[in-house]
Protein backbone atom coordinates (compact mmCIF):
# COMPACT_ATOMS: atom_id res chain seq x y z
CA UNK A 1 0.00 0.00 0.00
CA UNK A 2 1.24 3.36 -0.99
CA UNK A 3 0.78 6.27 1.67
CA UNK A 4 0.69 9.67 0.47
CA UNK A 5 1.34 12.64 2.64
CA UNK A 6 -1.46 14.89 3.54
CA UNK A 7 0.21 17.54 0.57
CA UNK A 8 0.60 14.90 -2.06
CA UNK A 9 -3.66 14.40 -2.01
CA UNK A 10 -4.28 18.11 -2.63
CA UNK A 11 -1.47 18.21 -5.40
CA UNK A 12 -2.63 15.11 -7.33
CA UNK A 13 -6.35 17.04 -7.00
CA UNK A 14 -4.72 19.84 -8.65
CA UNK A 15 -3.27 18.40 -11.21
CA UNK A 16 -6.45 16.30 -12.15
CA UNK A 17 -8.38 19.14 -11.97
CA UNK A 18 -5.97 20.54 -14.64
CA UNK A 19 -6.04 18.33 -17.04
CA UNK A 20 -9.62 18.25 -16.96
CA UNK A 21 -9.59 21.87 -17.72
CA UNK A 22 -6.98 21.41 -20.31
CA UNK A 23 -9.19 18.49 -21.96
CA UNK A 24 -11.92 20.62 -22.05
CA UNK A 25 -10.07 23.49 -23.37
CA UNK A 26 -8.79 21.14 -26.05
CA UNK A 27 -12.25 19.92 -26.95
CA UNK A 28 -13.55 23.72 -27.11
CA UNK A 29 -10.30 24.79 -29.87
CA UNK A 30 -11.37 22.02 -31.93
CA UNK A 31 -14.97 22.98 -31.91
CA UNK A 32 -13.63 26.46 -33.15
CA UNK A 33 -15.07 27.89 -29.36
CA UNK A 34 -11.75 29.61 -28.93
CA UNK A 35 -13.29 32.01 -26.23
CA UNK A 36 -14.36 29.23 -24.43
CA UNK A 37 -11.45 27.65 -24.85
CA UNK A 38 -9.20 30.36 -23.61
CA UNK A 39 -11.15 30.30 -20.62
CA UNK A 40 -10.78 26.36 -19.89
CA UNK A 41 -6.95 26.79 -20.38
CA UNK A 42 -6.48 29.60 -18.06
CA UNK A 43 -8.46 27.74 -15.19
CA UNK A 44 -6.06 25.01 -15.91
CA UNK A 45 -2.89 27.08 -15.70
CA UNK A 46 -4.61 28.92 -12.77
CA UNK A 47 -4.71 25.28 -10.97
CA UNK A 48 -1.33 24.93 -11.81
CA UNK A 49 0.84 27.13 -13.20
CA UNK A 50 3.90 24.49 -14.31
CA UNK A 51 1.46 23.03 -16.60
CA UNK A 52 3.55 24.06 -19.82
CA UNK A 53 1.31 22.06 -21.81
CA UNK A 54 -1.65 23.94 -21.02
CA UNK A 55 0.38 27.24 -20.99
CA UNK A 56 1.18 26.22 -24.70
CA UNK A 57 -2.43 25.38 -25.50
CA UNK A 58 -3.43 28.47 -24.05
CA UNK A 59 -0.78 30.73 -26.15
CA UNK A 60 -2.50 29.15 -29.13
CA UNK A 61 -6.29 30.13 -27.89
CA UNK A 62 -4.56 33.53 -27.70
CA UNK A 63 -2.93 33.57 -31.48
CA UNK A 64 -6.29 32.43 -33.15
CA UNK A 65 -8.22 35.34 -31.06
CA UNK A 66 -6.03 37.60 -32.26
CA UNK A 67 -4.23 38.77 -29.42
CA UNK A 68 -0.65 37.97 -30.90
CA UNK A 69 1.06 39.89 -27.98
CA UNK A 70 -0.45 38.20 -25.11
CA UNK A 71 -0.04 34.94 -27.13
CA UNK A 72 3.78 35.95 -27.48
CA UNK A 73 4.34 36.51 -23.68
CA UNK A 74 2.94 33.10 -22.84
CA UNK A 75 5.42 31.79 -25.15
CA UNK A 76 8.27 33.28 -23.49
CA UNK A 77 6.92 32.19 -20.19
CA UNK A 78 6.83 28.27 -21.12
CA UNK A 79 10.28 28.77 -23.31
CA UNK A 80 12.17 30.06 -19.83
CA UNK A 81 11.22 27.14 -18.31
CA UNK A 82 11.05 24.69 -21.19
CA UNK A 83 13.20 25.93 -24.61
CA UNK A 84 12.42 23.13 -26.41
CA UNK A 85 9.08 22.91 -26.13
CA UNK A 86 8.03 22.35 -29.83
CA UNK A 87 3.93 23.33 -29.19
CA UNK A 88 4.81 26.52 -27.94
CA UNK A 89 7.67 27.30 -30.69
CA UNK A 90 5.35 26.33 -33.53
CA UNK A 91 2.76 28.69 -31.74
CA UNK A 92 5.81 31.63 -31.55
CA UNK A 93 6.09 30.75 -35.25
CA UNK A 94 2.34 31.45 -36.56
CA UNK A 95 2.19 34.32 -34.03
CA UNK A 96 5.48 35.94 -35.22
CA UNK A 97 4.33 35.35 -38.64
CA UNK A 98 0.59 36.87 -37.71
CA UNK A 99 2.63 40.11 -36.66
CA UNK A 100 4.56 40.06 -40.51
CA UNK A 101 7.36 38.90 -38.34
CA UNK A 102 7.70 36.10 -41.32
CA UNK A 103 12.01 35.40 -40.99
CA UNK A 104 11.37 34.88 -37.19
CA UNK A 105 8.43 32.95 -37.67
CA UNK A 106 10.03 30.45 -40.43
CA UNK A 107 12.75 30.27 -37.50
CA UNK A 108 10.39 29.13 -34.93
CA UNK A 109 8.62 26.75 -36.85
CA UNK A 110 12.58 25.49 -37.76
CA UNK A 111 13.15 25.47 -33.47
CA UNK A 112 10.09 23.12 -33.46
CA UNK A 113 10.51 20.63 -35.73
CA UNK A 114 14.29 19.85 -34.34
CA UNK A 115 12.29 19.85 -30.63
CA UNK A 116 9.37 18.05 -31.49
CA UNK A 117 9.18 14.36 -29.89
CA UNK A 118 7.16 11.89 -31.63
CA UNK A 119 3.42 13.25 -29.88
CA UNK A 120 3.69 17.08 -31.40
CA UNK A 121 5.28 15.87 -34.94
CA UNK A 122 1.51 15.78 -36.57
CA UNK A 123 0.77 19.40 -34.58
CA UNK A 124 4.44 20.71 -35.91
CA UNK A 125 3.77 19.55 -39.30
CA UNK A 126 0.02 20.50 -39.64
CA UNK A 127 0.97 24.45 -38.42
CA UNK A 128 3.79 24.78 -40.49
CA UNK A 129 1.96 23.98 -43.75
CA UNK A 130 -0.40 26.56 -42.31
CA UNK A 131 2.26 28.92 -42.08
CA UNK A 132 3.33 28.08 -45.76
CA UNK A 133 -0.10 27.89 -47.13
CA UNK A 134 -0.45 31.68 -45.47
CA UNK A 135 2.78 32.31 -47.11
CA UNK A 136 1.43 31.75 -50.96
CA UNK A 137 4.40 28.62 -50.88
CA UNK A 138 2.14 25.60 -52.22
CA UNK A 139 5.57 23.67 -52.22
CA UNK A 140 6.53 23.93 -48.37
CA UNK A 141 2.77 23.56 -47.30
CA UNK A 142 2.72 20.50 -49.61
CA UNK A 143 5.76 19.26 -47.79
CA UNK A 144 4.58 19.54 -44.54
CA UNK A 145 0.74 18.98 -44.92
CA UNK A 146 1.96 15.63 -46.81
CA UNK A 147 4.06 14.59 -43.76
CA UNK A 148 1.53 15.83 -41.61
CA UNK A 149 -1.37 13.30 -43.04
CA UNK A 150 0.59 10.55 -43.39
CA UNK A 151 1.56 10.76 -39.51
CA UNK A 152 -2.07 11.10 -38.85
CA UNK A 153 -4.35 10.21 -41.95
CA UNK A 154 -7.58 10.61 -39.79
CA UNK A 155 -7.13 14.56 -39.68
CA UNK A 156 -7.61 14.86 -43.78
CA UNK A 157 -11.02 16.28 -43.17
CA UNK A 158 -9.85 18.62 -41.04
CA UNK A 159 -7.26 19.90 -43.15
CA UNK A 160 -9.91 19.29 -46.26
CA UNK A 161 -12.09 22.16 -44.15
CA UNK A 162 -9.54 24.01 -42.75
CA UNK A 163 -10.07 27.57 -44.00
CA UNK A 164 -5.77 28.17 -44.22
CA UNK A 165 -5.55 26.07 -46.73
CA UNK A 166 -8.54 27.30 -49.10
CA UNK A 167 -6.45 29.17 -51.83
CA UNK A 168 -5.30 26.00 -52.38
CA UNK A 169 -8.82 23.74 -52.17
CA UNK A 170 -8.57 23.63 -56.15
CA UNK A 171 -5.26 22.32 -56.60
CA UNK A 172 -4.67 18.17 -57.59
CA UNK A 173 -1.80 18.34 -55.07
CA UNK A 174 -4.19 19.26 -52.61
CA UNK A 175 -7.80 17.19 -53.07
CA UNK A 176 -4.98 14.30 -53.35
CA UNK A 177 -3.79 14.49 -49.89
CA UNK A 178 -7.01 14.72 -48.66
CA UNK A 179 -8.80 12.56 -50.55
CA UNK A 180 -9.87 9.19 -48.76
CA UNK A 181 -9.32 5.90 -49.66
CA UNK A 182 -12.25 2.99 -49.04
CA UNK A 183 -9.33 2.12 -46.06
CA UNK A 184 -9.30 5.66 -44.41
CA UNK A 185 -13.56 5.18 -44.90
CA UNK A 186 -13.39 2.08 -42.82
CA UNK A 187 -10.53 3.67 -39.92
Amino acid sequence: MISLAAGDDEEILGRVEAEIHFQRGRTLFRAGRFEDALAALTAACEVDPTYNRARAAKAHALKRLGRFQEALAEVEAVLAVEPANAVALATKGSALQMMHRQEEGQRAFQDALAAAGPEDQFLVHYNYACFWANADNAEMCRVHLRRALTLEPDKKRVAAADRDFRRFATAPWFQNLVAFSSYDQER
